[in-house]
């Protein structure tokens, strides 16, 4: 899932608005398991903590001496004790924790590094394919662009975007194009259709690691497969009507257009602001 930031998210630096002792106590109650649920829920997405470290925080029995939570000034010195929990975890395991680990996949022929990429599919009728989910930074939901980090294993950014859309959309759910759940199958899929007909603009998120994220649009009108593109244009009503979903922050993917953009561009997120007021600038993505 992509964060609105300016820095490289897989780093432990810390975001934080001071919260006092009784803000702490009045919002999470006397109960202590309460407290250490709400917290560590708070925490996760504060630091934004991939799948691996949430369960290093989740799995531990007393990540923090939460009994001692009257002396706690603020959220940012809670966060500092988990932050030393996630780092003292990784030194013990770096082949599996360690930041330095943090896969970032070259620019062709250039000097960038992409950290993340992000999939919006076009539609002249129906406009953007954009998702609404919740938003740690906003602390509130907002509609939002489909994509994620890099991992280990992409080919390149492309295949990063398209990845993290087939897995966010939990399009690899759907079992009349994919056998068995399978996302590097779905990925590749996509990969072969699109790869000639994509545009891209860069915005860089990290200047001391010369770091990015790609922004990616497919006009699916050009599409070959009509197959595809219409399981493209359902998506929404296929994701709504998934009992059991993978991503538990998105609430739902929808069309926007400019019918309903007006209306719903308050609660754009600052990401996808920046990807509106840059759509006049994407280029062909000739990577190949």
């Amino acid at each position: 899932m992509i964060q609105d930031s300016t820095n490289d998210t897989s780093t432990n630096d810390t975001n934080t608005n001071d919260t006092s002792t009784d803000d702490i106590k009045k919002e999470l109650g006397e109960n202590n398991d309460l407290i250490v649920k709400e917290l560590i829920e708070n925490i996760i997405g504060r630091l934004d903590l991939n799948t691996k470290e949430q369960n290093i925080i989740q799995n531990q029995e007393n990540p923090v001496n939460y009994k001692n939570v009257e002396n706690v000034e603020n959220i940012e010195n809670v966060e500092k004790e988990f932050v030393k929990l996630v780092n003292k975890k990784k030194s013990n395991n770096k082949k599996t924790y360690n930041n330095k680990n943090r896969h970032y996949i070259k620019e062709v022929g250039g000097d960038k590094s992409y950290a993340s990429a992000s999939v919006t599919f076009y539609h002249s009728k129906l406009g953007y394919l954009l998702s609404n989910e919740y938003r740690w930074g906003e602390k509130t939901n907002l509609y939002h662009l489909v994509g994620g980090k890099t991992e280990l294993g992409d080919r390149d950014i492309l295949y990063t975007g398209l990845r993290e859309f087939v897995e966010e959309s939990n399009m690899y759910m759907d079992s009349t194009i994919v056998r068995n759940g399978d996302i590097k199958y779905l990925t590749n899929k996509l990969y072969k259709l699109v790869v000639k007909k994509v545009k891209q603009y860069d915005l860089c998120v990290n200047d001391k690691k010369n770091l990015y994220h790609k922004f990616f649009i497919f006009n699916i009108n050009s599409f070959d497969s009509l197959e595809i593109r219409n399981k493209i244009m359902g998506l929404p009503k296929f994701f709504e009507k998934l009992v059991e979903k993978d991503n538990k922050e998105l609430n739902y993917l929808i069309w926007i257009n400019n019918e309903n953009k007006d209306k719903l561009n308050k609660e754009f997120s600052l990401m996808l602001n920046y990807f509106y007021s840059n759509i006049d600038n994407f280029t062909v993505y000739n990577q190949f």
